[in-house]
């Protein structure tokens, strides 16, 4: 990855490996709590920090090994998302993207779910990020052709 951070081929394999074997969502209880830790609170705002000191390159390094060991961190694709953007990385943006969504397709419910601690799978802003540019809503009735 640290040669080019911004090869397509590198986020495609990255999201291949780390959700080629789900296929369901994990175990969770009524408040939609799994037993899965997210990231560390210091961890997350020094990528804040990071983030937004322009420091985008470096940063999708450091959040995409992350993502490697907590697939479930929905905020870090968006994050990922943000510094590809920032870096105007169409190519490998397109590629979060498709990759996120067929995720998605595959076990929506996932984007309702929380670590151990409560904390969302997928915060607000995320949320709005995913139904902005990764699965979209359908179009009104309206607007079909």
């Amino acid at each position: 990855m640290r040669q080019k951070t911004t090869d397509p081929r590198a986020f495609r394999l990255g999201r291949t490996l780390a959700w080629l074997a789900v296929d369901s969502v994990p175990e969770y209880n009524a408040q939609k709590v799994t037993q899965l830790k997210g990231l560390p609170a210091d961890r997350l705002k020094n990528y804040q920090e990071r983030f937004e000191q322009g420091q985008f390159a470096d940063l999708i390094i450091d959040v995409e090994a992350s993502l490697a060991s907590s697939p479930f961190w929905f905020d870090g694709q968006h994050l990922i998302w943000n510094c590809l953007n920032a870096l105007g990385a169409e190519a490998a943006l397109q590629d979060v993207q498709a990759q996120f969504a067929l995720l998605l397709k595959r076990i929506p419910d996932v984007i309702q779910l929380r670590f151990h601690d409560g904390t969302p799978f997928a915060n607000a802003q995320t949320l709005q990020w995913i139904s902005a540019h990764i699965v979209p809503p359908a179009p009104s009735a309206e607007h079909r052709y």
